[in-house]
């Protein structure tokens, strides 16, 4: 009763729309007549979406925006709107270093400070120095004596995902943590399966998961040439899985054998695009281009799964998902509502932006 109390800053507590629930539940059985019960169920009301319906969390908008800023800074006709994203995310770095998901939220958590950190770097590392040095310790803090890191809590089981997100926001500092960061990596790498996937934790996804491990694996100097040889083979089974697994007509499921899905065929792309067949790249853009409506969304089905295999939707993920840096010939022609055509951040290939809502 007491946490239901607590939280006055926003709607529901810790922003879940299912524990509150839950709790409520549990007071309406061992304390009918508590005050509290009135209030919640009034919460729960504001929180019913215009369908009608009650949704799993009433907002991510910490994560979604570190994650679309990330994808805003490759835009250059909305690169403008960078700064205050960035500015928004640094105000609500919490007391331990870290970030919840969702403002007015308490519990910090490390993939939403990842993602935060990640876009912090790319928006401008100077001006958010002190709150990436803040960062950096609640990452240190929180991972395990081998390098590998949980989700919420120092002590819980180490998840694939988080310690694959760690290590891509701490690679701007690779030589002051090479130790913890070799730990990482070799946990990313014996996690892989012998047919290329990794365990899909957070997401329903399995190129979701594919691409977080591998960009992770390629963020930082691998410390020594086994580590190196070990990265390249797994690197040829993820691409590998991915070509096997790409559909006819260009797409990916979020299993092999499931319907396309453009969030997966979009998080399948960057990994061929960097280390794979430019034509399977070229097949799959035109499959998402063939998706777009005409206001730039895409269609979407549930990405994340909660803790009990929970499925929900974060509505405009999909639209966050920027096309990345492409082989030259690798996509078609397409509508872009972005800028000129630039570079490919450290590879010198052309690459055509295909707006930020392509995905």
């Amino acid at each position: 009763m007491s946490l239901l109390s607590l939280g006055r800053n926003r709607v529901l507590w810790e922003a879940s729309a299912t524990t509150y629930l839950l709790g409520l539940h549990a007071v309406r059985t061992f304390r009918p007549g508590a005050p509290v019960l009135n209030d919640g169920l009034l919460r729960l009301c504001l929180a019913i979406n215009a369908d009608d319906g009650v949704p799993f969390l009433d907002s991510q908008d910490l994560w979604l925006t570190a994650v679309a800023g990330l994808a805003f800074t490759e835009e250059n006709a909305l690169a403008r709107y960078v700064p205050r994203m960035a500015d928004l995310v640094a105000s609500w770095q919490a007391p331990d270093g870290g970030w919840p998901f969702a403002t007015g939220m308490q519990q910090t958590d490390v993939d939403t400070t990842t993602r935060c950190m990640e876009f912090l770097h790319a928006a401008d590392p100077g001006r958010y120095r002190e709150t990436l040095h803040r960062a950096t310790g609640y990452l240190t803090a929180i991972a395990g004596p081998d390098g590998t890191f949980p989700t919420w809590i120092r002590g819980d089981a180490p998840d694939v995902d988080m310690t694959a997100g760690a290590i891509l926001a701490l690679a701007p500092q690779a030589a002051r943590h090479e130790r913890l960061l070799t730990g990482a990596l070799e946990f990313v790498l014996n996690a892989q399966n012998d047919d290329g996937t990794f365990e899909r934790s957070w997401t329903v996804s399995e190129s979701s998961a594919i691409l977080r491990a591998v960009d992770a694996l390629h963020a930082v100097p691998a410390a020594d040439s086994a580590l190196a040889g070990r990265i390249a083979a797994a690197t040829a089974r993820c691409v590998e899985r991915l070509a096997r697994t790409q559909h006819t007509d260009g797409g990916w499921g979020q299993l092999p054998d499931d319907p396309n899905d453009v969030l997966s065929t979009a998080q399948a792309v960057p990994v061929l695009a960097r280390h794979g067949d430019p034509l399977s790249v070229s097949r799959a853009v035109t499959y998402l281009l063939a998706q777009q409506d005409a206001d730039g969304a895409s269609p979407r089905r549930p990405t994340r799964s909660a803790p009990g295999h929970c499925r929900s939707t974060i509505p405009c993920s999909p639209t966050f998902t920027p096309c990345p840096p492409c082989a030259p010939g690798a996509c078609p022609p397409h509508r872009s509502g972005g800028g000129p055509p630039g570079r490919a951040k450290g590879t010198g290939r052309p690459w055509r932006p295909v707006c930020v809502v392509c995905c």
